[in-house]
């Protein structure tokens, strides 16, 4: 708005300005800067008119003005014209009326450094500023691939070890289920042994050195804590066993064939099965990490190579024990790093877990799982940093396993019944009746009632699984799911089971808070 009254005003100016010219133009047309000897004035070709008079000849020679009154009266206008400022002689610019500010910045000189080059010079710095533009975004398109090529390649690595793990699992299990065929129908799996090796000669001092085979060893309640980097942890261990009364527990390297339980501590892959086949131990109790499942994931990929030598040594210690024949029990205990622990123990079936664990907690859960025999061939997370809890309860997840565990705020036969009427409205029939991929039987137990999968494909008088539901007054009074039997070689209901549990935890909210 400012800038437009301030145009209006330097037009009106302007105006003002050209008539002021055209009126001292005007004033001027009666003179002439030639010199009158050449031309003359209008007076003066009066005067010389021979039809005048002698009277008005010299009137008129009276008033005609002398040459230094012409030149006087130029000289007056040339300073006039010179004294009105911006004046352009009627082709006055707003340029004229308004001062541009001064720039003081690079850009400002820069392009006054440009305005004095030639039209070629300025051509040949555009050209030097594209060229440089190009290059700039040549590299940056450059880098942009290697780090598409790069981040490609880490993943493709990341799918090939898992492949490879999973192949290489696959293949552990087929040796361990052909070697039990071949149990199975009396034949040794290692095949027939050499009577002798030619290559390998035999001293007596060789045969002294080497223990006895232990065979039809009775069953030992010993406890073994190995592992040649287990440390602090061991120690830890070895005090809650003792607490919780085993006797015959110690740390050291594995003793032939006397060993109940084994509890393996920061071991290697090679180690661990070389303790198990050592020891030939009737559980194997194994401490290992976190997110051994999960490797892949973007939030363990740092963690990838620990937990793929985790990984390695559970599949080693359980491949050796399943070696031994002799019905071995596994228990994996997964921990989380031991700084930063918080609150109270917390266990979950699996490897759902991704949370600090502090020693505390991790002897106490190792110690427990060396003694209750509901964890056996179970794979559990623990964390937290108050092992003050009640470990019975916690561990009995284990049992089955438990797949949820919820409150109710209401009395126990309350519940009880809810659960019961609850559970039939999986075989209810109808528009409304719930649907599931493998449909159920629903059967009444004590304390709850459970769904039991009817699986056609499966053998007659196998257990094809299903979901016990369990109302307990634990605490207050809780509901929980726990997975049902299954024969072996008989599919878990994954599908079937998540609706169950989806549901089962939507209504409970909604109907006891």
């Amino acid at each position: 708005m400012q800038r437009a009254v301030t145009v209006a005003l330097a037009r009106s100016l302007h105006i003002t300005l050209r008539m002021r010219i055209l009126s001292l133009a005007a004033a001027a047309a009666a003179f002439h800067a030639t010199p009158p000897a050449r031309h003359g004035t209008q007076l003066q070709a009066a005067i010389d008119d021979d039809d005048l008079s002698p009277e008005d000849r010299a009137k008129f020679a009276a008033q005609a003005p002398s040459d230094q009154e012409q030149a006087a009266l130029f000289a007056q206008l040339k300073e006039q014209f010179a004294a009105i400022e911006g004046s352009t002689y009627g082709g006055a610019r707003d340029e004229d009326y308004f001062e541009e500010e001064e720039e003081n910045t690079l850009e400002a000189e820069l392009r006054k450094a440009g305005g004095r080059l030639s039209k070629q010079d300025q051509r040949d710095v555009d050209r030097a500023a594209l060229e440089a533009t190009f290059e700039r975004a040549k590299e940056d398109f450059k880098s942009t691939v290697e780090k598409m090529k790069e981040d490609d390649l880490a993943v493709t690595n990341i799918k090939r070890a898992e492949l490879e793990a999973e192949m290489a699992a696959e293949a552990r299990a087929f040796e361990t289920r052909m070697d039990a065929l071949a149990r199975e129908a009396g034949v040794d799996p290692r095949g027939p042994l050499p009577e002798f090796d030619e290559d390998v000669i035999v001293t007596l001092d060789d045969v002294l050195a080497e223990p006895p085979m232990v065979s039809n060893m009775p069953v030992s309640s010993a406890i073994r804590v190995c592992g040649a980097k287990g440390g602090a942890l061991q120690e830890q261990v070895v005090e809650e066993l003792k607490k919780l009364g085993v006797a015959e527990v110690s740390i050291g390297d594995a003793k032939r064939g006397n060993t109940g339980t084994l509890v393996l501590v920061d071991a290697g892959e090679a180690e661990a099965k070389r303790l198990v086949e050592t020891a030939r131990p009737r559980r194997v109790v194994v401490a290992s990490r976190q997110g051994v499942t999960r490797s892949g994931e973007f939030a363990f990929l740092f963690r990838k190579s620990a937990l793929d030598g985790a990984r390695g040594v559970e599949g080693a210690a359980k491949l050796a024990l399943q070696k031994i024949g002799e019905g071995g029990e596994s228990v994996v205990v997964r921990l989380g790093e031991s700084k930063g622990a918080s609150g109270e123990a917390v266990v979950e079936v699996g490897d759902t877990l991704d949370e600090a664990t502090s020693i505390d907690v991790a002897a106490a859960a190792l110690a427990r799982c060396c003694l209750d025999a509901r964890v056996a061939n179970a794979t559990l997370a623990v964390s937290g940093a108050d092992a003050s809890v009640d470990w019975s309860d916690l561990l009995l997840k284990a049992d089955g396993p438990e797949l949820l565990r919820r409150p109710a705020r209401a009395s126990e036969n309350e519940v009880l019944s809810w659960v019961r009427e609850w559970a039939t409205l999986w075989t209810a029939k109808g528009d409304n009746a719930r649907r599931l991929t493998t449909p159920v039987d629903v059967v009444p137990t004590p304390n709850g009632a459970e769904l039991v999968f009817v699986d056609k494909r499966a053998p007659k008088r196998s257990k094809a699984g299903g979901v016990r539901l369990v109302v307990e007054a634990v605490g207050g009074v809780r509901v929980r799911a726990v997975r049902g039997a299954y024969s072996e070689g008989i599919a878990v209901k994954a599908m079937s089971e998540d609706l169950i549990l989806a549901r089962l935890d939507e209504d409970l909210s909604r109907t006891f808070g």
